[in-house]
């Protein structure tokens, strides 16, 4: 076509031009702007990676996580530390609205999804900290939870939460564990190391030891944990932190919520889901 012989004659420095001009200056805008595109050739028409996958029948084991709070490392400095809780509401809106689902949530419909993140004793101390990990499951946390929940009758997953940051991220409370940090462990070195603490290594002596026996073929090894496999009625996954532990049915409800407002999607069984 046309429009191709354009972009296919067209130099190096002209596409990075006009990427440029087409980009946001903000930083989580251009990193959540490259999705799996459903062009009949990367992906069926119509269909997301998600839906995609659930058609799928997976054999081979999967290793699957995320960290806690991934998106603080775009958050934290576009949000107002003092946000109010309609703000933090406003702020998730405008995620799912802009960068997720194109979804236009109404009042009430955030209104339910922020239930799962009240400020308050024995909750998160600010709603800068709720809007954050509300962005962070919406992205990242239910996402894990729903391949995780697709993929295991078929095939044994490993699925994981990071709970503890590298030493250097832990300058500003709000970051939290950021993006990233899972990469800064399992790539650690002794360049690296001299960063962080004895805590660290731990974690990063952890990662490396099940992620290297995982990619060999076996079950991920651990000093002295078993790491289950997930199954749709426990809903285990481990949690990586200086101390190992096992945790059952994390923000189950939460993402339930999300994933029924969100994407559409409502749980039938333990097994499956429907599009709403």
């Amino acid at each position: 076509s046309e429009l191709l012989n354009c972009l296919r004659s067209a130099s190096v420095d002209q596409v990075l031009t006009a990427q440029t001009k087409l980009s946001s200056s903000d930083l989580f805008q251009v990193a959540t702007d490259f999705y799996p595109t459903p062009d009949g050739y990367e992906l069926p028409e119509g269909e997301t990676i998600i839906s995609a996958l659930e058609k799928q029948k997976i054999s081979i084991p999967l290793l699957v996580g995320s960290n806690l709070n991934e998106t603080s490392l775009f958050q934290c400095g576009s949000f107002n530390e003092k946000m109010n809780a309609d703000q933090a509401k406003q702020a998730v809106m405008d995620l799912v609205l802009n960068q997720v689902s194109g979804k236009n949530l109404s009042s009430n419909e955030a209104q339910q999804l922020m239930a799962s993140y009240t400020v308050g004793p024995g909750n998160f101390d600010s709603w800068r900290a709720a809007a954050i990990s509300a962005s962070s499951d919406i992205l990242f946390g239910c996402a894990t939870r729903r391949i995780s929940q697709w993929t295991a009758g078929s095939t044994k997953v490993y699925r994981y939460l990071l709970g503890r940051a590298p030493k250097f991220f832990r300058f500003d409370k709000c970051l939290g564990v950021p993006h990233t940090s899972d990469t800064f462990y399992m790539f650690y070195n002794n360049v690296t190391g001299k960063a962080m603490d004895a805590g660290d290594r731990m974690v990063a002596d952890s990662i490396m030891g099940a992620w290297f026996s995982f990619v060999k073929g076996q079950e991920p090894q651990l000093t002295d944990k078993v790491w289950p496999s997930f199954d749709n009625e426990k809903e285990e996954l481990l949690w990586i932190d200086d101390a190992l532990h096992i945790e059952a049915g994390y923000r189950n409800k939460a993402c339930e919520t999300v994933d029924e407002l969100v994407f559409g999607y409502r749980a039938r069984d333990a097994n499956e889901m429907v599009v709403i």
